[in-house]
């Protein structure tokens, strides 16, 4: 009996993994899509043609709306009333620096270091961390705090890009 525990409990522990991996392969996808997308619609070189490009475009949004269709969501077990709205209050507050994000990445950079700096004891210098964001994600669970802080990399990563 005791093995067919450790079994299912093992397997609990890999289906939570793999649903990790899973939002992270669909936001690398759709990362990816947007990235393609604004080279082709930026591409000033006549490397393609205006039908392969509309072809290409045509393509990255099905790939893009075929993506959206996969929706993962792994629930934590243990989170208190306060540290419920401390999420709520962190993922707010992360959307509204991605919609920055993807309208200005350059003139974001400062905001998404202070965010990832606030979430780090080895801080960037020069750049203060974000006092409200430091003092809503410590209220967090620490499997919140730790995707609050890979959403914050991604970030820095789309910056560091487009830079």
């Amino acid at each position: 009996m005791e093995i067919a525990v450790d079994l299912v409990s093992e397997l609990a522990d890999k289906l939570r993994s793999d649903a990790k991996r899973l939002a992270e392969d669909k936001e690398k996808i759709l990362r990816s899509i947007e990235s393609l997308v604004e080279l082709l619609k930026s591409d000033s070189s006549n490397a393609l043609s205006a039908a392969q490009r509309d072809d290409a475009l045509c393509h990255l949004h099905k790939a893009y709306k075929l993506s959206e269709t996969v929706q993962v969501s792994i629930n934590l077990m243990a989170r208190d009333a306060a540290q419920l709205s401390a999420s709520r209050q962190v993922n707010s507050l992360l959307s509204d620096l991605e919609k920055d994000v993807k309208k200005n990445p350059i003139n974001s950079r400062q905001r998404v270091m202070s965010y990832m700096n606030a979430c780090c004891s080895n801080q960037t210098v020069g750049v203060p961390p974000d006092e409200h964001f430091g003092a809503t994600i410590v209220g967090c669970t620490l499997d919140d705090q730790k995707e609050a802080k890979k959403r914050i990399e991604i970030m820095l990563e789309y910056v560091d890009q487009r830079s």
